[in-house]
Formats: structure tokens, sequence, C-alpha cells
């Protein structure tokens, strides 16, 4: 009799994320055959168990990257507890390298930071950046990440930089990676230093200031001359306007000054006496004007 055995690679997983630091949360899920249990071990240690439903043998479950983890590759392993199936992932914790110029200062000097971890994330993470415990910068990044600060105030000699993650279950910071940072002294040459840069700031930004209202005057006076010999333009426009009006004369007085002249040179053609407008005989000699 035939007996038919499950395959071997009954087994499917996806695991998310492949790539993270000591304490990093990691969530598998997958398929199985339904109602097995499920097993995870991280470099053979076991960290987590699932079972699969009794309906589609779906499971899922999740485990914090050990602490001791070292920089490098790891092997999780997946398998159901007959046998049957059983998968293997690599896990990678990156290489955090953080650079600071200069690496040593005075308070108040400023420092260039740059950071880069390798290989890079899956996903953008939140990072805290700080100074012993004076916190610098809170930047999202998965890859590389660079900015400038100025040292804080602390006591001469040795100090730590540090790169520190937020980490989910049980909610807490923890570091990530750091760098030493040498503090030569109380800074005041940094300070000097620096409040010689704001000094230079605050001039350049009151030079624009002065430059765009000097701008904005000049506009301003161009605006008001255009607008009086405008202002003038329409007031003699007008005065001619009405001075026109006024010194000629209407057409009506025309046409009777005009009526008044002929009628002036109105003569009797006989005798040659001037004829009144309304006259049909001319009053010197009788002779019939019209």
């Amino acid at each position: 009799m035939l007996l038919n055995l499950p395959s071997t690679n009954a087994l499917t997983v996806k695991v998310e994320p492949k790539v993270g630091f000591p304490s990093t949360r990691v969530y598998i899920s997958g398929q199985a055959e339904n109602g097995i249990q499920i097993n995870v071990y991280f470099d053979g240690a076991l960290v987590a168990t699932a079972h699969a439903s009794e309906w589609g043998g779906d499971f899922w479950t999740d485990f914090s990257v050990p602490p001791t983890a070292t920089v490098g590759e790891h092997t999780i392993k997946i398998e159901d507890t007959r046998g049957w199936g059983r998968e293997y992932i690599t896990f990678t914790v990156p290489k955090v390298k953080i650079d600071l110029s200069p690496p040593s200062g005075e308070i108040g000097t400023k420092c260039t930071i740059n950071v880069s971890i390798s290989p890079s994330l899956e996903e953008e993470m939140l990072f805290f950046i700080t100074f012993e415990d004076q916190l610098l910068f809170f930047p999202f990044f998965k890859s590389t990440w660079s900015g400038d600060f100025c040292v804080p105030a602390a006591t001469p000699g040795d100090h730590n930089v540090k790169l520190k993650l937020w980490k989910e279950r049980p909610q807490e910071i923890f570091v990530v990676a750091g760098t030493p940072f040498r503090v030569t002294g109380t800074g005041v040459g940094g300070l000097e230093r620096t409040l010689h840069d704001l000094g230079e700031e605050v001039y350049r930004m009151r030079t624009e200031i002065n430059n765009q209202t000097s701008e904005i005057a000049s506009l301003r006076a161009l605006v008001i001359v255009s607008l009086v010999i405008a202002i003038v333009g329409i007031v003699l426009a007008g005065f001619h306007i009405l001075h026109g009006q006024t010194s000629s004369p209407s057409p009506r007085k025309s046409i009777q000054k005009e009526k008044m002249k002929v009628r002036a040179k109105s003569t009797c053609s006989k005798c040659g006496a001037e004829l009144p407008s309304d006259a049909e005989f001319c009053p010197e000699c009788g002779h019939k004007a019209k």
C-alpha cells in the first residue's frame, strides 16, 4: 500500500525586515499544513513559535533580534514540527559608521556629523543623535545622513556622540552605535567665533533688508511721480476743454452776426441809399427794393 506523504516544501514564509539592528522586531507570516506548529530559530536558538490555522494553514508570529547579535549575516530557520517544511532566511545586522569633523574642539565649535548604514535598511526609521544625553537631531533615514551642530556645554575631556533607535516592544530607545568626541576647553574662543558668525549673518540680513527697502522706496517714488504727472495731464486737458468752450462763439450768434452784416450792406440799386431790412421801397427815391 502506497502512502501519500506531504512534500517537504509545504511551507511558504515571508520575513520582514531582513536587515536590522539588535532588538529590531522581525515579523514572520506564511502558510503550512493545517493545524501544525511552526518553530522559528535565530542562529540555532528558538525565538518564536506559531500554529497554522485549521482552515487554510495561515500563521503569523514575530520576535526581537537578540541584543547579542553582531554585525554581519545571521540565519533565521523556520520549520514545522513534523519536518515537512523548512525555510532558511538570511538576516543582516548592518555596519554603522559615524564620522565627526573635527573630532575634537571647544564648546561652541561647529562640527559636521556623517552617518552611513551598510547595507541600507529596507525602510526609513526614526533615529536619535545625542551628545552624551543631549539631543542633537532626530532624523528619518535608512542609508546615509549628515548634519551640523555646535558642541554643547560640557566639561573638558572625552564624550560620546551616539546614534540611537526606538524599540517597539518593550518601548525604549537603545544605542545602535557611537563615536568619541574630545572637548578641549571651555570654549571661549569657540563662542567668540560663533558670535562673530552670528554677527556677520545679522549684518548680511540687515543689508538685504535695507536693499529691499531702498528698492521699495524707489518704486513707491516712481509710482507717486507717475500719479502726479497723470493728474496734471488731466487738469490741463480739462482746462483746455473749458477754455475752448468759453472763448469760441456759439453757432447761433455767428449766424446772427453774418445776417446783420448782410443786412447792413443792403442798399438801393437806384440811388444807393441804405435800405431798412423790411423795406419794400427805397425811402429816398421810392424805387422798389425787392
